[in-house]
């Protein structure tokens, strides 16, 4: 999944009501390595098998009790004779940063880099946060007053217990005197995306984090399979899209916002990224998205609509997935899809499923030695040339050039 580079704030809008997620899932088949634009706290309650997260392994059983953050790359591989069934609650990053009174809670996300994103819990505890599923999930299914209030305060519940569990059971971290190169590696990713709207360059963090210019560069390729330059101009015209969506602010406004000092360079980099401009971004959102009463009145409830979506494309996109068939599965029109989408995220179903798909191709480039057509039908794609042609425009090389720069940066 995740792919995809949707981070912060403005990944689902920034009205009042925030998106959110609850579900219990049922897992028989392997989810491939992903990253989600979302935070995401789980509980195993039955069946066992395998994650790796961050390229490390560990097990998966009843109780295994995870909080993962938006900078993980992880997959699930669930036993074959036992599978898996597991909660999961996922929620945007922006309830924590943009609420002064979560303030408290920022260092489950934003400190403690060296911490481990999940704890073996106890039967009893596992019943005590079975139970607060349980509610959320009939909050979610259900019509009440004050329901994001309440919802809230569980999220906030969950992360809480996470926090204690993991506090009490002191696991062996790595030392932070001396973390592992990979370690340091990914730490440097999260702050990258931590830290995008300040003047961040390649040599500042190089510093910052002891590391060599060229082999941290190199590095952050390997891991992600993007550049600094191209990752930190990612994550930035991401954050810019949902700002030029989401608010009345002007161009310029919106570039200094995202980190950008000079208009030009972040009008340059968006056309580049988005292929037309800032403001012809702005013009076809709002060509796409002609509010109404009756949509003024239902698109602040969408947002557990928009998260379905999204969650659907992540964990079928190796699938023939299909805006058709997307729409049949929600119950809504096809253009209702899109026009959410639109809105949430600035991009359209296709182009929004392209990302997710070569985000995964990249990953794959860079950790396996599939060929470039079987990668290419691994994430998805039915036509060699429409992969090709995707992955070029995506990532302004073709898939082959892509892998000889993975190789040589290794």
């Amino acid at each position: 999944m995740s792919k995809n580079n949707y981070y912060f704030e403005g990944f689902l809008g920034n009205e009042s009501s925030f998106p959110f997620f609850v579900a219990l899932d049922h897992l028989t088949t392997p989810i491939p390595p992903h990253r989600h634009d979302y935070l995401e706290i789980t509980l195993v309650i039955s069946g066992f098998g395998k994650e790796i997260i961050n390229g490390i392994e560990h097990n998966l059983a009843p109780g295994t009790f995870t909080f993962m953050t938006p900078w993980y790359i992880h997959e699930i591989i669930p036993d074959t004779n036992h599978p898996l069934e597991l909660y999961k609650c996922n929620f945007g990053v922006n309830m924590l940063v943009e609420d002064q009174q979560y303030e408290e809670l920022n260092h489950l996300v934003f400190d403690n880099l060296y911490e481990t994103p999940y704890i073996d819990i106890s039967t009893t505890d596992t019943a005590k946060i079975k139970a607060i599923y349980e509610i959320m999930l009939d909050e979610l299914n259900h019509v009440h007053l004050w329901k994001d209030l309440f919802f809230k305060t569980k999220i906030i519940e969950l992360l809480i217990h996470f926090d204690r569990f993991r506090n009490n059971k002191n696991r062996e971290m790595p030392s932070p005197e001396a973390p592992n190169t990979d370690t340091n590696i990914w730490n440097i990713i999260h702050f990258i995306h931590a830290h995008f709207r300040e003047d961040l360059t390649l040599s500042r963090i190089a510093k910052k984090f002891h590391f060599n210019e060229s082999y941290l560069s190199g590095a952050i390729k390997k891991h992600t399979g993007q550049n600094f330059t191209d990752l930190l101009h990612e994550i930035r015209v991401r954050n810019a899209c949902a700002l030029i969506t989401s608010f009345d602010m002007s161009i310029t406004e919106i570039s200094h916002a995202v980190g950008y000092r000079s208009p030009k360079t972040f009008f340059r980099v968006f056309k580049s990224i988005k292929g037309i401009s800032p403001d012809q971004f702005r013009k076809n959102d709002l060509t796409q998205y002609q509010p109404n009463p009756s949509n003024v009145i239902t698109m602040p409830s969408c947002s557990g609509l928009v998260w379905r979506i999204i969650y659907h494309m992540h964990l079928y996109y190796m699938d023939e997935l299909t805006l058709r068939k997307t729409a049949a599965h929600f119950h809504f029109s096809e253009s209702h899809i899109n026009e959410y989408l639109k809105r949430y995220t600035g991009q359209s179903f296709n182009d929004l499923l392209h990302e997710i798909r070569i985000w995964n191709a990249c990953i794959l480039f860079s950790t396996t030695t599939m060929s470039t057509t079987d990668i290419a039908y691994q994430v998805g794609y039915n036509s060699y040339k429409t992969f090709y042609r995707t992955f070029s425009n995506a990532k302004n090389m073709s898939p082959e050039a892509f892998r000889k720069h993975t190789e040589k940066d290794e």
